[in-house]
């Protein structure tokens, strides 16, 4: 079983059919996708990182401020963000 996702496999087995301009043009997009999606899944798992970072924040206002305003804000925003 190979560890090349299945995108990639599909494209190389495309170009092993007989120079077919648009098999050669369907392996070429399906690199591209494979590509952007991976640029996707970077970005996705970079922002919530983030969200994870300022999650914490919140948590740290609210315990440091039990009983204001603040609090009742980060509380509710934390709520939000896990649902």
């Amino acid at each position: 079983m190979s560890d090349k996702p299945e995108a990639l496999r599909l494209a190389e087995s495309l170009l092993l059919c007989w120079g077919d301009s648009r098999l050669d043009e369907a392996a070429a997009e399906l690199r591209r996708l494979h590509a952007a999606n991976i640029d996707c899944v970077n970005h996705f798992n970079a922002i919530k990182a983030e969200r994870d970072e300022l999650l914490k924040a919140l948590d740290d206002i609210a315990a440091y401020y039990p009983n204001s305003w603040a609090s009742d804000t980060a509380r509710a925003a934390i709520a939000k963000a896990s649902a």
